[in-house]
């Protein structure tokens, strides 16, 4: 099943059964607040247990009074064995899914005589710059004939079009959530809901192995985004694993999500050989709740990854630099000025990028031949890539290929393309920009494994060279400019593309992500300069308030995806984009009847009818069926294990249960609650009274932000001191993206 038609029936039962409510076990809100409370009344019983036996003399008296420190140093021990554990095959994986791709990579290309398992890096090893690889044997044989170009040519499309045919195949059979990059489905998981098989074995191994296949294909895709999708499913793995001992704390779902939080982080530092950029990361794009800890947590599994990485060494840089630049040549003052247009450039680009990938994406649900034959879509645009990729040699190659040509200067052994004539290198970028475009919109959303980030920085790259060429034209031509009167000496160098190229890059990425400090980061340590910091800065900044200005303030791609994927989440809405309303005046609580449980008059097997029936999280509790005053909430997770203790200490279904009150209301027999002369089940301990309640005056500002810096799951509104409905997650982000804050 392909993720469109996969998220079309999850949208047809999301609308069958009206939001908050349940879908399986897809989609369900967990309570942070609630899991924390969890947390820690595990935490106090493993203590107590510790603690257990008295005071005792002796070598006994030493092991039990070191018990209590013990256990805590154990417990401790889960949370960061799964973390280095999560690091370490982030890091296996990351490096195995580089060598595989160079090398299928590679092969659409040619072949190593000395064994055909060799990439051409690994075949040319030790062969110096400049100097001509005999090992390795391209397809189009040595010389440049009209024959040999036409059987390369044939061989790059047979290969290409294969490898991205088995990659949607494995995707569509085994693993639809394995499709595209997994970050907006792990950003909804890292907010507070759960997708079931988003995280699973299968779709690990699905992803991995498609993964490979659709990044060597051609297409315009990245392994980069994916890798923060593969380095969660290590981390899922890792805790299904120690989870299971006795009272883990792995088994607690916002535990769970601080795992999840430092393994997206890993998965940014194996994808670029970033460890700072990728905490940074984590904290700025993917991470709804980011406690202090998870900063030392995210930070110990990236540098496990980073070590892992080094030891494979799968750049083959001895560096985590995936891109070293070496020139190292300086920039001046007044080029701030064309870095600023980069980054206008890179604006446009990002926000062009987004609006005409979410068009795509809409009309590949609309078409019925598109919706229902995803293969053969994929393979028709890996088809129409490698036909245009071909005739380029620059184009040909990957997109982290491409990326590291633009980005060095013009010496032995670069491309004719790039360092020959200004005229044929401008001609180069600009193919590569338009075909980029519409390619990298399209493939992104198609049924196969897909980043968005590399190809992105390939295209920005490629912008950037063009301004840094066009910048190089004017001061040969006009070297008495003012621009470069006192700045450039006329016998050296003085404006390098490649700096262009870094900072062009940058500035795509941060239009289209709409990220900021983390990108930058990201760029200084791929890239290992940081002395362009500075220019990079200033690019960043100037793409995201573009990208921003023409969107609307809306969010980068992956958030597009998820409102497009109709995902609970609550997007960053400015308090001035929201209605002057209040809580109480949504048209959704109007329409709608909110189920209650009284203090009295209900019996377990009304109980159980109840939960049989509906499928809400929870119910509030109101003191009498008559009395809508506001007692608390119980949630169903709750009531359930409520229910089968009151069954497994002998009470009948007939028996009656206190929710509020005193139990000697519900078996009096004068009491107007008396249900049967028998023991009432007192279910009073199971009532959160402290649950988070406002006055239907709030305003819809206020329950937003209450909902989004304390993860809650609902909110009940009161009148009076009655209850007057309940406000779940789901209506808030529902109403932000879809109801009618989205009419401001």
């Amino acid at each position: 099943m392909s993720l469109d038609r996969l998220w079309v029936k999850r949208r047809s039962q999301l609308n069958t059964e009206g939001s908050g409510r349940r879908t399986g076990e897809n989609l369900v809100a967990i309570d942070w607040t609630e899991e924390h409370i969890k947390d820690r009344e595990r935490a106090q019983q493993v203590k107590a247990t510790a603690l257990a036996g008295g005071p005792a003399g002796g070598l006994a008296g030493a092991v039990a009074a070191a018990r209590p420190r013990l256990v805590n140093v154990l417990d401790s021990a889960q949370v960061w064995t799964v973390l280095v554990a999560t690091g370490l095959m982030a890091g296996v994986m990351a490096s195995v899914i580089d060598v595989v791709t160079n090398w299928m990579d590679d092969l659409k290309i040619g072949h190593c005589a000395t064994g055909f398992y060799l990439s051409r890096e690994f075949c040319c090893l030790g062969t110096a710059a400049g100097e001509q690889c005999t090992e390795w044997r391209p397809w189009t044989g040595a010389a440049a004939t009209a024959a040999g170009f036409v059987g390369g040519y044939a061989v790059y499309i047979a290969l290409a079009v294969a490898f991205a045919a088995l990659s949607a195949f494995l995707v569509l059979e085994y693993a639809p959530y394995a499709a595209q990059s997994g970050i907006p489905e792990m950003k909804t998981v890292l907010a507070g809901f759960v997708m079931a098989d988003v995280l699973g074995p299968w779709t690990l191994l699905v992803k991995a192995l498609a993964l490979c296949l659709s990044a060597a294909s051609g297409l315009w895709v990245g392994k980069e985004g994916p890798l923060v999708h593969v380095a969660c499913c290590c981390g899922a793995m890792a805790m299904a694993v120690v989870g299971r001992l006795p009272r883990s704390p792995l088994a607690n779902e916002a535990r769970k999500r601080e795992v999840l939080s430092a393994a997206a982080a890993a998965g940014i530092t194996v994808a670029f050989g970033a460890p700072v950029a990728g905490v940074l990361f984590s904290l700025e794009q993917m991470s709804a709740h980011f406690p202090d800890k998870s900063l030392w947590q995210s930070l110990a599994c990236c540098m496990v990854g980073s070590v892992a990485m080094q030891i494979v060494n799968p750049f083959r840089t001895g560096t985590l630099a995936m891109f070293q630049l070496l020139h190292g040549r300086p920039w001046h003052k007044f080029e701030l000025v064309p870095f600023a247009l980069v980054g206008v450039l890179g604006g446009v680009f990002g926000a062009a990028v987004i609006r005409l990938n979410m068009a795509f994406a809409r009309l590949r649900t609309r078409n019925r031949l598109l919706f229902e034959h995803p293969l053969a879509e994929v393979v028709g645009v890996a088809l129409l890539t490698a036909l245009l990729n071909f005739p380029s040699p620059l184009a040909r190659l990957g997109n982290n290929v491409q990326v590291f040509h633009m980005l060095r200067e013009c010496e032995t052994g670069s491309l004719d393309e790039l360092c020959g004539s200004r005229g044929s290198a401008l001609a180069t970028l600009a193919y590569i920009c338009l075909t980029g475009v519409v390619l990298l919109a399209y493939t992104f959303g198609t049924n196969v494994p897909a980043g968005a980030l590399m190809p992105t920085m390939a295209i920005g790259a490629a912008f950037g060279r063009v301004v840094g060429l066009a910048m190089e034209a004017l001061q040969a031509a006009r070297p008495d400019l003012f621009l470069f009167a006192g700045a450039c000496h006329p016998d050296r160098p003085c404006v390098t593309a490649g700096i262009y190229a870094v900072v062009g890059a940058a500035a795509a990425l941060g239009g289209v992500t709409r990220l900021t400090v983390s990108v930058v980061v990201i760029m200084f340590e791929l890239t290992g300069a940081l002395t362009y910091v500075l220019p990079i800065m200033v690019a960043v900044m100037v793409a995201t308030w573009t990208a921003q200005f023409l969107d609307g303030h809306r969010g980068g791609i992956y958030e597009a995806w998820i409102h497009f994927r109709e995902y609970p989440s609550l997007p960053d809405v400015r308090d001035g984009d929201m209605p002057d309303m209040a809580i109480g005046q949504l048209p959704l609580l109007r329409d709608r009847d909110t189920l209650t449980l009284p203090g009295h008059g209900m019996s377990l097997d009304d109980v159980a009818a109840l939960l049989r029936t509906t499928d809400v999280h929870g119910f509030p509790v109101v003191r009498a069926p008559t009395d809508r005053t506001l007692v608390g909430y119980v949630a169903r997770s709750q009531l359930e294990p409520a229910l089968r203790l009151a069954h497994a200490h002998g009470h009948l279904g007939h028996a009656p249960c206190v929710f509020a009150g005193l139990l000697s209301d519900a078996t009096d027999p004068d009491s107007p609650y008396a249900s049967t002369p028998t023991e009432a089940v007192d279910m009073r301990m199971w009532v959160d009274r402290t649950a988070m309640a406002v006055s239907h005056r709030a305003s819809f500002a206020l329950v937003v932000d209450l909902f989004r810096t304390m993860g809650l799951r609902a909110v009940l509104l009161t009148r009076r001191g009655e209850l007057d409905g309940i406000v779940t997650r789901k209506d808030i982000c529902r109403e932000l993206t879809h109801g009618i804050v989205s009419k401001y």
